[in-house]
């Protein structure tokens, strides 16, 4: 059931990256796009019991926060 939930929620999520109307809103489902991939990574660390995963995860959360704030300020100076 959770994972028909996740899907539902990609989903929307892609289509509002494809027909978003600013970049803004773009930028935003990409965000939100990472962040189920984290959390579903964080899931699977959990089922596999490899803490090599979390990792992984730590990783993709900083480089999309990141890649954010940079993606953030270029729009402000434009």
């Amino acid at each position: 059931m959770i994972i028909l939930f996740y899907s539902f929620a990609v989903l929307l999520i892609f289509a509002r990256l494809v027909l978003g109307p600013s970049f803004a809103d773009r930028l935003l489902a990409l965000d939100i796009l990472s962040n189920i991939f984290v959390v579903g990574l964080i899931a699977y660390t959990v089922y596999s019991k490899s803490p090599m995963y979390l990792d992984i995860a730590i990783a993709v959360v900083m480089l999309s926060f990141i890649g954010v704030l940079a993606v953030s300020k270029w729009v402000k100076e434009k």
